[in-house]
């Protein structure tokens, strides 16, 4: 088309020419726009943009009109100053169909921004109306409400003509006005308000709690209060009635725990009472036993026969083991009725004293004795120089039948507590019958064996608990064995 113009310009001019060019140009560029104005968009635009594709109509109608004249009479004039009157009268539309499309597209525009603008409002209406939490719209300058939805009517019982000119404060719906007051002041600020807890009322006064949101939006250049609360009066008394019965249960449980412990203090306490008792009369009697069979053998020695002998010698020795254990068992018995002193001690020089008091000198030359870094300890001195005494004598025993071997000693701070660990590499015992190593007169190797009366792992077991400590033991038959107690850090302990 360009092409065409500029030939009827330069190389042939002719007026008629280059206006029949520009009208058809004009007839193909109209009919596309009316299309697009009443086919190319969307049925629900199509209100907006009806005009345009009018005006484009009347375009294309005026363009047909002066192709038919230029082909019917083209004018003789080629000066487009001399045109003829019709000419003018056809730019005189030209000019007029310009200004109606300009307006009509401002139209247009306008009409679009307000069916946008209806849209969104009409979507914040429905979101609005339809939220199962109650939401009220307020005016931020003066707190008068604008909109209630219908939850917020179901839940406080106030509908929208109550709500008209009146301000929450007026409807007395915030139980503390100062919680209110409060909430403006943020709001002014700024602030977003998110799931805070407050006393409400309802129309008919009946309290409620309620978890409030609000914020600030602007409308049509006015700021506005939308807020919105969830009521949680029914979760609230149930969360009080819970807390009330476990408190309830709290007590009770306490109660019964202090009720137990008492009755087994004084259980404990009525048998150490009557394993004092029993140990403490059976003396004189295994003293008499002891006395008249040395006297037996002293006076009588002569006239009894060797068997007699053995048996004199047999009681005894029996009797002195009876009363060893007895001696034992009234050790057993009085850590559990003896007064705790603490004091800060130095268990590595503790350790060592120990093994310095307990080994003879066979045993110096035949054991290797290692004492590690040992970290102090807070606790009784004297019953816990009887847990180092007992397992010490322990590891000294059951390394008696091997030569060359080795008793070391370590300690660690580990996870709040203070760990203890005293290794031999001596007879060592099966991890089977690991739970009886700890209880009173249980022993895993015979008198035969090794002599003892299955008491000392017991005691120490007693006052590691006193301690508020642990005790336990790894072995292996032939490999050796590890006793390890525990006592509380010096934090912690004290």
């Amino acid at each position: 088309m360009a092409c065409v113009h500029s030939y009827f310009i330069f190389v042939r001019p002719n007026l008629a020419a280059r206006n029949l060019n520009v009208s058809i140009g004009l007839v193909f560029m109209c009919a596309q726009c009316v299309h697009l104005a009443l086919r190319g968009v969307a049925p629900a635009m199509r209100r907006v943009t009806r005009w345009v594709g009018l005006i484009f109509i009347v375009f294309c109608l005026v363009s047909v009109v002066r192709i038919l004249a230029l082909l019917l009479a083209p004018p003789e004039d080629h000066d487009f100053f001399r045109s003829a009157g019709y000419d003018t009268l056809i730019l005189m539309c030209y000019q007029v169909l310009l200004i109606s499309l300009t307006f009509a597209l401002a139209l247009m525009v306008n009409r679009r921004l307000l069916i946008e603008i209806m849209r969104e409002e009409e979507k914040f209406t429905t979101i609005f109306r339809s939220s199962p939490h109650a939401m009220i719209l307020s005016k931020l300058s003066d707190g008068r409400l604008r909109e209630v939805n219908d939850a917020f009517t179901a839940l406080t019982g106030f509908s929208g003509s109550d709500i008209a000119g009146q301000t929450t404060l007026s409807l007395r719906l915030w139980a503390d006005e100062s919680s209110r007051d409060a909430v403006f002041r943020d709001l002014a600020q700024g602030k977003r308000l998110r799931e805070l807890e407050f006393d409400f009322r309802k129309k008919s006064g009946e309290p409620m709690t309620g978890l409030f949101s609000a914020a600030v939006i602007i409308i049509h250049d006015q700021e506005w209060i939308i807020s919105s609360f969830v009521d949680i009066t029914e979760r609230k008394l149930a969360a009080d009635t819970l807390a009330r019965q476990t408190e309830r249960f709290a007590a009770d449980l306490e109660r019964r725990v202090a009720e137990r412990t008492a009755q087994l203090e004084t259980t404990t306490k009525e048998l150490e009472s009557f394993a004092y008792v029993v140990s403490h009369d059976l003396r004189a009697p295994l003293r008499s036993v002891d006395g008249f069979s040395r006297m037996l053998l002293e006076d009588y020695g002569d006239v009894l026969d060797a068997k007699g002998r053995r048996v004199c010698a047999v009681i005894g020795d029996s009797a002195g083991v009876m009363g060893k254990l007895i001696d034992d068992l009234l050790a057993f018995t009085r850590i559990g009725r003896k007064t705790m002193r603490a004091a800060r001690l130095d268990m590595g020089t503790m350790a060592r004293e120990t093994y310095a008091e307990l080994a003879g000198p066979s045993d110096r030359e035949r054991l290797v004795f290692r004492v590690g870094s040992l970290p102090a300890a807070v606790g009784d001195p004297i019953l816990l120089k009887e847990v180092w005494t007992r397992l010490i004598a322990n590891a000294i025993k059951f390394t008696s039948r091997k030569e060359g071997a080795t008793i070391e000693i370590e300690g660690e701070e580990r996870d709040g507590e203070l760990v203890y660990a005293i290794k031999d590499d001596g007879a060592g015992f099966d991890m089977r019958y690991a739970a009886k190593l700890f209880g009173v007169f249980q022993r895993l190797h015979s008198a035969q064996e090794f002599e003892g009366r299955g008491v000392g792992l017991a005691i120490v077991h007693r006052i590691v608990a006193r301690h508020g400590g642990r005790v336990w033991a790894m072995g292996e038959p032939g490999a050796g064995a590890t006793f390890c107690f525990t006592l509380a850090g010096e934090r912690s302990g004290g």
